[in-house]
Parts: C-alpha cells; sequence; structure tokens
C-alpha cells in the first residue's frame, strides 16, 4: 500500500513539475514577445511544453514569423494552427491572423522591401498602401461575419439539446 502511495506522489509530483515549467517557459515567451523580441530559437520549448494545447506553439510561431516578415512560413503555421483542432474563440483569433498574413504576403510581393517605407513606420500611409489596408479590413468583417453565424449556428443546436446557453456576439471590430 504504501509503494502505491509513493508512486501516486511522484506521478502528481511529476504532473505539477511540468505544470510549473510550462507556465515560466510562456510566461518568458510572452513577456519577450511584449517587449518585441521575435527570436524563433525561444519557441522550440513551447512545441516540447505544449502537449495539451499544441495549437498554441503554432499560433505562436506564426505570430514570431509574421513580425520577422516570414508570411509563408507565418501561413504554414497558422494553418498547422487549425488543423489542431483549437477552441471556437482561439480559431477566430487564428483565422484572423492567417488572412492578414495572406493580405501582407500579397502586398509585399513586388515590394524588395517588406517592412514599409519610413512613411508607414510614422503611421502615415501612402495611398497604394491604403488599398491594401481596406482589403485587410473588409477580410476581417468577412471572418467576423462567418464567425458570428458559425456561433449562432452553434446556439441553434444548444438550444435543441434544451441546454442553458448564452449567446456572445464577440468583439466588434
Amino acid at each position: 500500500m504504501k509503494k502505491i502511495i509513493i508512486i501516486v506522489y511522484i506521478i502528481l509530483l511529476l504532473i505539477a513539475i511540468k505544470l510549473i515549467a510550462t507556465f515560466i517557459t510562456d510566461e518568458i515567451f510572452i513577456s519577450k514577445y511584449n517587449d518585441g523580441i521575435y527570436d524563433v530559437n525561444d519557441v522550440r520549448s513551447l512545441f516540447i511544453l505544449n502537449a495539451f494545447e499544441r495549437y498554441t506553439a503554432h499560433y505562436n510561431y506564426g505570430n514570431i514569423l509574421y513580425y520577422n516578415n516570414d508570411f509563408d512560413g507565418a501561413i504554414d503555421e497558422y494553418e498547422k494552427a487549425l488543423t489542431l483542432s483549437p477552441p471556437k474563440d482561439k480559431e477566430e483569433d487564428i483565422r484572423t491572423n492567417l488572412e492578414i498574413a495572406k493580405s501582407r504576403k500579397e502586398n509585399s510581393a513586388g515590394d524588395p522591401d517588406k517592412q514599409g517605407t519610413d512613411e508607414e513606420k510614422q503611421g502615415n500611409k501612402p495611398k497604394e498602401k491604403q488599398k491594401g489596408s481596406d482589403e485587410i479590413e473588409e477580410k476581417l468583417k468577412e471572418i467576423q461575419k462567418e464567425s458570428a453565424s458559425e456561433r449562432q449556428e452553434h446556439l441553434e443546436s444548444m438550444k435543441q439539446l434544451d441546454k442553458p446557453y448564452k449567446y456572445y456576439p464577440g468583439k466588434r471590430w
């Protein structure tokens, strides 16, 4: 009986260590990300430690690739994240970032300098670039409409099951 209790304690201890390591690694990654440090090498630990939510590693890796102007890589990672069945609220974020990356890829295809001009960095968009931002806004509105209709369909299916469910219309872009 003592051996079983010791084994259970060891298993619980290992689970606790893994959860703590995941939390610490995620916090370090998020703080670097918020500070504008987009290092691809930091992502490897996310792939190892996020066993239960694998989509988050691909999503975060896609974000880093996006900010490093690797739009093809970002698109691939966002698509991988979508194949791993993220929760609905996270799926919307992933789809939004995917569409933005696709749009940026299209807009930067002819530009040798993918980072934009000095005017863009200061917030003054040249007239040619405003067209691209309008396209992005249209795609975002389309995604919002799709996700709202999906939530409405889910609400209808929940009503058929007679389970209480509150409809949340989502963010206003």
